[in-house]
């Protein structure tokens, strides 16, 4: 069956779609590459100029990407299964993605035509990635020289500087704003990523951000991923599923990207397609999952419910990779028994800095930091004290190799090899502790364990109290018993909260909050002298929390704090 023919009524990319499909016969939106020029869109109303970057863009070789001029029309080209679709009209960019076992045409009208053209792609894809030279890639990227950005002379973000020692922190809304005004059309790269190469954050810090890449920061990006997923124990003879957020958000492109990299296979593109797996007939090869602890679990269930046990679905799934949050030991463990895992592993990063640790295969919950490629510094809770108690004044950060071993404190982010826009003392928002004793395996040190958000820091009296604090506080008093916990702060007291438990067993809250004080005053000694600190504390047993939309990257809600 011949492809869509060229028509005047479409627009010009349509019409190189179409052209591209018929010059394959019967074989459209085989692996495409198109030089397609940006266009600028500007508003009706005048009063802003948004871009929007045209191209074809190969998702696993399994399907394209279009970027229509105006509103697309009825017939104007097929989009194979379950791909993006970015459409620019005169004022947004519009995304959706579209998620069928059939084609699709531009105005979303299901053409009855079955095909497996996107698997038989997908199946090619595979087999060259396997046949890729995944370690001499990773050793090059390890070679590289670091680049150097110093010194700075009137950057637009940054100003003047000989050295990173003479920059203040970056904070994220600083960022934001920046890359919103930001006009970096002639920087970032044209292939592969939209909409225009930006890759946008969750806002969980503040309001989300738009992330700049070039060409040459996405492929140190995809070593950078396959690195960190080798460390994690992943190699070329491996199959992944991931139920990663797609585009625009970074973290199924990376799962995907990091993965061909080091020469895996994949078997899906993201949480949105997991059914593919089956489609395409890999649910006996799958040896790696990523997923959101949330994610990982509701997911779950609803293949339980379609296919069955999850440990005979997948015969050969053995690891998991979870990223996107804290990974406190019974959600750990609640996933290793769900999927019949034999490993659950934490992956560490952020959209704004990649990959930031991985988890030490010799003992859980240590990190080990990327530094092949990024410089740590921490600011010490002595610092984080001070700017609590002296609006404006804003802490220097050390080292993180300087600090002694225990140090707990916010962790702060270099990234100096970015083309487009380099990373310098990045305030992620996240607080670690360093630890500098050995923990078993040969990488390097020092390591750090991730307690939580800096902003669900429970302040009880003076004292501040983390996430994954109250957590082990929790478990260690309960006894594992523990199902789950929330922690809300009383919106007519401040310094007063509310925990909510569900956990088995015939203990009264009452009695269960005296053994959670105890614990959290051995986790963190300075409660001692908090007056007051039993009655600061009010538990409750409860059935079931409120839930957590399962959507894109989807993260526990486990500490809410007034504002």
């Amino acid at each position: 069956m011949p492809g869509p023919q060229p028509s005047s009524r479409m627009g010009p990319l349509v019409r190189l779609i179409a052209r591209c499909a018929q010059s394959r016969n019967s074989e459209p939106y085989q692996s495409m590459s198109c030089s397609v020029s940006n266009r600028r869109v500007r508003s009706r109303n005048n009063s802003q100029r948004r871009r929007a970057r045209c191209g074809v863009v190969n998702i696993l070789g399994s399907g394209c990407v279009c970027l229509c001029n105006g509103t697309p029309e009825p017939g104007s080209a097929q989009v194979v299964t379950k791909k993006l679709l970015l459409v620019a009209n005169e004022s947004f960019i519009q995304m959706k993605l579209l998620v069928c076992q059939k084609n699709f045409r531009c105005d979303g009208a299901a053409n009855p035509r079955q095909s497996n053209q996107g698997n038989r792609t997908m199946d090619r894809l595979d087999e060259r990635t396997r046949m890729g030279h995944a370690a001499p890639a990773i050793e090059a990227f390890l070679a590289q020289t670091p680049d150097n950005p110093f010194p700075l002379v009137d950057h637009p973000l940054y100003g003047s500087a000989q050295g990173i020692e003479d920059l203040p922190c970056l904070l994220p809304q600083v960022l934001a704003e920046f890359t919103e005004q930001r006009d970096f059309d002639g920087d970032v790269t044209q292939l592969e990523i939209c909409p225009t190469c930006f890759f946008q954050t969750s806002g969980t810090t503040s309001r989300s951000k738009r992330i700049p890449y070039s060409a040459h920061d996405l492929e140190n990006q995809k070593l950078h991923e396959a690195l960190a997923f080798s460390k994690l124990g992943m190699r070329p003879s491996d199959c992944v599923m991931t139920l990663a957020s797609p585009l625009p958000s970074i973290s199924g492109w990376a799962t995907i990207n990091g993965t061909q990299a080091l020469g895996a296979s994949v078997a899906n593109t993201s949480q949105l397609d997991w059914e593919d797996v089956f489609l395409r007939g890999m649910q006996q090869k799958v040896s790696f999952m990523f997923a959101t602890p949330i994610v990982a679990i509701e997911i779950g269930k609803q293949i339980e419910q379609t296919h069955g046990p999850l440990a005979e679905v997948f015969p050969a799934l053995r690891t998991a990779i979870i990223f996107g949050d804290v990974l406190p030991d019974s959600m750990r463990e609640t996933i290793r028994t769900q999927w019949g895992l034999d490993r659950v592993l934490s992956l560490y990063g952020t959209v704004e800095a990649d990959v930031v640790a991985t988890e030490c295969l010799a003992q859980a919950g240590r990190m080990h930091l990327m530094s092949e490629r990024l410089v740590f510094e921490l600011i010490p809770e002595s610092g984080l004290a001070r700017e609590r108690a002296e609006p404006g004044y804003q802490a220097a950060p050390v080292p993180i190799d300087q600090v002694e071993d225990g140090t707990v404190g916010e962790i702060i982010i270099s990234d100096l090899n970015r083309e487009v826009l380099p990373l310098i003392r990045y305030r992620i928002g996240d607080v670690v502790e360093v630890r500098k004793d050995t923990c078993g395996c040969p990488h390097t040190l020092p390591t750090v364990t991730v307690l939580g958000r800096a902003k669900n820091t429970v302040m009880v009296g003076h004292v501040p109290v983390y996430e994954m604090n109250w957590n082990r506080a929790i478990a260690h008093a309960a006894g594992g018993k523990v199902v789950d916990w929330r922690l809300v702060e009383r919106g007519h007291s401040r310094g007063s909260y509310e925990l909510d438990l569900i956990y088995e067993g015939e203990r009264t809250a009452e009695a269960l909050k005296l053994d959670i004080v105890r614990e959290l005053t051995m986790l963190r000694p300075a409660l001692k002298d908090v007056k007051g600190l039993d009655a600061a504390i009010h538990c409750r047993r409860v059935d079931r929390l409120e839930q957590v939309p399962v959507k894109g990257d989807a993260k526990a809600r486990r500490i809410v704090l007034s504002v």
